[in-house]
């Protein structure tokens, strides 16, 4: 337990550099995170970010059309037949085939 605990910290804190130079080690002119602000800022980046948010409400709507579909119709569902054997021992279709002729 107390290895996977250390691992988990070693992890953090490579996480936690990470990150740190992802936001203050420059790249060129920018760091990391200035870059992505600039990508991300563009017309097209937006655009797409709002065709994107567009697409998930029409899966979430069409999805919780469905959910609402089949809760209803599990509300007016009627009860399963169940269908018994004959008494007589093994049905027809599964009977030896020369037991057939």
């Amino acid at each position: 337990m107390l290895r996977v605990l250390g691992r988990r910290a070693l992890e953090a804190g490579i996480s936690v550099f990470a990150i740190l130079g992802f936001c203050y080690v420059p790249l060129g002119t920018r760091t990391g995170l200035e870059h992505a602000k600039a990508v991300f800022g563009t017309p097209a980046a937006k655009r797409a970010g709002g065709e994107l948010v567009d697409a998930f409400t029409r899966v979430r709507n069409k999805l919780t059309g469905q959910l609402e579909e089949l809760a209803a119709g599990a509300t007016t569902a009627t009860s399963p037949v169940i269908v018994t054997p004959p008494k007589n021992g093994a049905h027809s279709e599964h009977a030896h085939p020369r037991a057939r002729q």
